[in-house]
């Protein structure tokens, strides 16, 4: 049995989602396509235009069998703990197959700088290190010494967002040991930011610009038209997260995930000064962190998220299957296949595991910030989406 993973986020579904997911049925012809895709928020610190439940429910009317969720503590963090828990997760689902899009398009080459930086961690860590003491951001120091360890061409192809994360994925398989086979479509059109990306998508929305019209299939435009508004979300997080930061102590955000090293201080000062959440995060900005790292941590502080709990998971939290997804997962629980506990209904499978937790707990802030009824949309009573 050939099964096919896919690791998305769907910010919102387009036109090159689609093309990757034809062009690996095609290519691979398998059995079943499943999806490990972020909730509510995303990779780059960032509430998504439409819920976890919409993006998934549009993954599976165009051409997706089965989608599993992506814990918050995997999908609101950098790349490689992004990548390490949707490969654990696709893994312990017995996933035979996995394709990524990759700016390169040349899984050769992607595998060969993935290798490189695996002889090389030992060095290439010790150098990120002294390149963080000297004030650089995480990404910018990893780039930087994979460069001097093994040469500018192995920087430059990582620069590329589809390229990073495609050979994250390939280190994470050689570090978990997992036995499934990559495969790799070069991206349709423009990079991640240019026009018909997600990120453009997202920038027309915000505009206001019926733009993306031809960028999107039919369903998604439907569904976009009843998208939130982000400009509100934002507003909204902010207040929340400025007031966290006015009543609370140094010491007490100094203990928030990736908050430290003097930074509780400085988001003191700031806080004070600023109105809006771009202002803010972007008195924070700096060689040494990135904007989506700060993003990231206005999310942690938002929702309290106090440490790095361990990236272990237990369980893949179906969001949305169609027949055939459907068929598969009763396979896997009636043959026993997956490692990892299915939970389809979070209230009657739940038990007491910290991940789950605090994916329930930024449901609720997601709700929270984009004005919706915080019990109609609560994780305990939404129902994956069965076609």
């Amino acid at each position: 049995m050939k099964i096919l993973g896919i690791i998305a986020e769907y910010n919102p579904f387009h036109m090159g989602h689609k093309y990757h997911i034809d062009r690996s049925r095609e290519a691979i012809a398998p059995d079943y396509v499943v999806a490990v895709m972020s909730g509510n928020f995303t990779q780059r610190g960032e509430g998504a235009v439409l819920d976890k439940w919409e993006r998934s429910r549009l993954a599976v009317i165009n051409g997706v069998d089965a989608v599993f969720e992506l814990p918050f503590f995997f999908a609101c963090n950098r790349a490689e703990n992004f990548a390490k828990g949707a490969v654990g997760i696709l893994e312990g689902l017995g996933a035979t197959h996995i394709s990524f899009g990759s700016e390169s398009g040349d899984l050769e080459e992607l595998e060969r700088v993935s290798r490189g930086i695996l002889d090389k961690k030992e060095e290439i860590a010790f150098l990120r290190h002294a390149l963080m003491k000297e004030g650089s951001s995480y990404a910018r120091s990893g780039e930087i010494a994979i460069g001097r360890v093994l040469g500018q061409d192995f920087a430059t192809l990582i620069k590329e967002p589809n390229n990073i994360l495609a050979v994250e994925y390939l280190k994470s398989m050689d570090s978990l040991g997992a036995h499934i086979q990559p495969f790799t479509v070069k991206r349709m059109g423009s990079a991640h930011h240019g026009h018909g990306g997600a990120a453009s998508i997202r920038n027309m929305l915000e505009e206001e610009s019926r733009d993306f019209i031809n960028l999107v299939p039919e369903s998604t435009v439907r569904a976009l038209d009843k998208a939130i508004d982000m400009k509100m979300a934002k507003e909204r997080a902010f207040h929340i997260i400025k007031g966290e930061i006015i009543r609370s102590s140094a010491d007490w955000l100094s203990r928030i995930y990736c908050i430290g090293e003097g930074l509780e201080n400085k988001l003191k000062k700031e806080a004070m000064k600023c109105n809006s959440l771009d202002k803010l995060v972007n008195s924070i900005v700096s060689r040494r962190y990135t904007r989506a790292a700060v993003n990231r941590m206005m999310i942690y502080l938002m929702m309290g998220v106090e440490d790095n709990r361990s990236l272990d998971c237990g369980y893949a939290r179906i969001l949305a299957a169609s027949k055939a997804g459907q068929e598969l997962i009763k396979r896997i629980k009636k043959d026993k296949l997956s490692k990892l506990s299915l939970i389809t209904n979070v209230n009657k499978e739940y038990r007491e595991d910290k991940l789950l937790e605090t994916d329930i707990l930024a449901g609720d802030m997601y709700n929270l910030i984009c004005g919706r009824d915080s019990y109609r949309y609560s994780d305990r009573v939404m129902k994956p989406f069965m076609e």
